[in-house]
């Protein structure tokens, strides 16, 4: 369902007469279209679909445009069942915690329900949304350890705020446009200039908003992306006075200085608009539309700044120093460039100790023989079971007759095997039941001759198939040991616990059986 509203919530401190300060969980929603209550079916389903996720406001703002405000006034009526859909809200009793607030032609906010809000309030609700906006949809990219970032202006970091990432759902979209309506606060521009084609959708949504509000505005407003900032430095590109530029995002605001430094190229200070701005230097602040800023009050949810190199003004960078690969972000959306790929041959020397102990698996008795441990192998003549890694655990155990000495190569491997038979195989041992495949059939063989060589008398033909359940003599005290060579899924031995309650089923006199099972013993996993 495309959604018509955008819904966001926030907690703020606040006062209240005779009770000091508690925190009030405020929702936020939005209404950037026309014909508000021909889609109030979709509103009422959102609204359900948010507090099933969401706890309840404690206050209610709502944000509107100049040509939809009357609409939401009828939607928002002390009568209407809008309310149902927010629960525990009593519009009547908390009158005085609603508030409705609509955007007019000249980017002024007018109050058109309940509380007037103050302005800076106001500021703080709509940066609280388009943090929020960001964040929800991955506009930090944050790089790994073995890369980092150069951005166009030369410097190094390992993050960058990407704004393009961000522009994604079309109510978002226009909260940010509905933002910069107020930051223009009536301009009007027949050029708009955008330093990413990735932001373009927002400055068209600008547009659209603009033409709604005001159906009188008829000039063409036309939308061009710089190409990349160095294309943008080098031109002989002289800019109109009626000329807007979107800067997508800034963490110091250093991108506005060198463009108004420049007077070739005719831009004013004041016709530039960062949208996403962090930590910018307190002289272009004002140009900021989203301050990205950490605030423990204002802007909890915000970002903490965070360091950069100016390699080009001489600064070292401690991400290259440390052996990271500064990675370009470049071209007209910010992409980044395809990065160095560098040979590496790998020697025996670079073989990560805790492999040493697997080195038997390895090993090979001649040219002749298999590999214990394969990749992607593919068991069986039809092919129909395949491994991303298989071991043979039936050819080492079919190399237990011939250990002898220590310089067998399975010498390691057997005696781990004696010693875990030894010291967990319980010696009341009466029966051992083999999963249904060759090498577990083998194991616990295997098993039985290590018991009878430490003195514990095991019959083999005690040795059962799950399908020999029933042989069982239940009058015989002891235990029963499960034997599997591998598990791979479990799917074995959830039948065979399956079979061994049906066959050990208590008696109505809640007697309980003689014979008990011990934990599954299994060799690899």
């Amino acid at each position: 369902m495309m959604k018509k509203s955008f819904i966001f919530s926030f907690i703020r401190e606040i006062s209240v007469p005779l009770q000091g300060t508690k925190k009030a969980n405020h929702l936020v929603l939005f209404f950037p279209y026309k014909a508000v209550l021909k889609d109030q079916a979709d509103i009422q389903v959102q609204l359900r679909e948010y507090f099933y996720r969401n706890t309840i406001p404690d206050k209610i703002i709502i944000i509107g445009l100049e040509f939809n405000r009357n609409e939401l006034l009828e939607l928002f009526e002390s009568e209407s069942e809008i309310y149902r859909y927010i629960p525990h809200y009593d519009v009547e009793q908390n009158k005085d915690d609603i508030s409705g607030i609509y955007i007019s032609s000249q980017g002024t906010l007018e109050s058109f329900l309940g509380k007037k809000l103050k302005d800076d309030l106001v500021r703080e609700i709509f940066n609280r949304g388009m943090t929020k906006i960001f964040n929800d949809n991955g506009g930090l990219i944050i790089s790994k350890s073995a890369h980092h970032f150069v951005f166009p202006s030369g410097k190094h970091s390992d993050k960058f705020l990407r704004a393009g990432n961000v522009l994604i759902h079309g109510t978002q979209i226009m909260y940010l446009a509905s933002a910069l309506i107020i930051y223009l606060a009536g301009k009007r521009y027949n050029h708009i200039y955008c330093d990413t084609s990735s932001i373009n959708s927002l400055a068209y949504s600008y547009i659209y908003l603009l033409k709604d509000l005001d159906p009188t505005y008829g000039d063409s407003i036309h939308v061009e992306s710089f190409g990349s900032y160095k294309m943008f430095e080098e031109s002989t590109f002289e800019a109109k006075r009626d000329s807007l530029f979107l800067i997508s995002s800034s963490t110091s605001g250093g991108i506005v200085k060198r463009m108004v430094e420049d007077r070739k190229k005719n831009i004013e200070v004041e016709n530039i608009a960062i949208v996403y701005g962090l930590d910018v230097e307190a002289y272009y602040k004002r140009q900021v539309i989203c301050d990205l800023t950490n605030h423990k009050d204002l802007n909890p949810q915000g970002l903490v700044p965070f360091k950069s190199y100016n390699v080009n003004r001489g600064q070292k960078c401690e991400l290259c120093i440390g052996g990271s690969t500064a990675v370009e972000v470049k071209g007209d959306v910010f992409l980044l460039e395809k990065p160095v790929v560098n040979g590496q041959l790998i020697h025996i020397t670079d073989v990560p100790p805790f492999l040493n102990k697997l080195g038997a698996f390895y090993s090979k008795g001649s040219q002749e023989d298999s590999s214990i441990i394969r990749c992607y192998y593919k068991e069986g003549q039809d092919h129909q079971k395949k491994y991303d890694i298989y071991i043979d655990i039936d050819t080492v155990l079919n190399e237990w007759e011939t250990n002898v000495g220590s310089t067998h190569r399975f010498q390691e491997i057997f005696d781990k095997i004696e010693k875990y038979v030894v010291q967990n195989i319980p010696a009341s041992l009466k029966f051992m039941i083999a999963l249904p495949d060759q090498a577990s059939f083998k194991l616990a063989k295997l098993i039985s001759t290590i018991l009878r060589k430490h003195g514990l008398n095991f019959n083999d033909d005690n040795i059962l198939g799950i399908n020999d359940l029933e042989s069982i003599d239940k009058s015989i005290e002891g235990t029963i040991a499960v034997i599997s060579s591998s598990t791979v899924s479990g799917r074995n031995f959830l039948y065979l616990s399956r079979a061994l309650r049906v066959c050990f089923e208590l008696e109505k006199s809640g007697n309980r059986p003689k014979l008990e099972v011990t934990k599954p013993i299994s060799l690899w996993k």
